[in-house]
């Protein structure tokens, strides 16, 4: 039987995200947007491995002193898990022609795009 006594902590992603904000233009401000970006794809992880290939690949692009292959491939990895949240977003939003004419849907938010 697993430890159920570990404590796990949560957050909303509102308050993660308004905390990000801070940071980012603290911190990095001339990438402010890419950190952005990087913060919002952790908060989407939906198990310890994808967490774990998130932070894999924003650690080697973040940390390295110069641009190579290694970095080049995690850059592209973000790239690609920042698109495929965006194209997500766009199925799960997308309403029907009924629900428009009886006018009972929400307006869906523009997805994530990323440069």
């Amino acid at each position: 039987m697993k430890d159920c006594s570990i404590t796990i902590l949560h957050r909303c992603r509102s308050h993660i995200m308004k905390n990000a904000k801070s940071l980012c233009k603290k911190h990095i401000p001339k990438h402010y947007r890419f950190g952005m970006h990087v913060i919002g794809l952790l908060t989407s992880a939906n198990s310890m491995v994808e967490l774990e290939e998130m932070v894999t690949s924003a650690t080697v692009v973040i940390s390295s002193p110069c641009v190579g292959e290694n970095v080049e491939k995690h850059f592209q990895n973000i790239k690609t898990m920042l698109a495929f949240l965006g194209d997500l977003y766009l199925v799960e939003s997308k309403v029907s022609a009924e629900d428009q004419a009886q006018g009972s849907c929400r307006t869906p938010g523009a997805a994530a795009s990323f440069d």
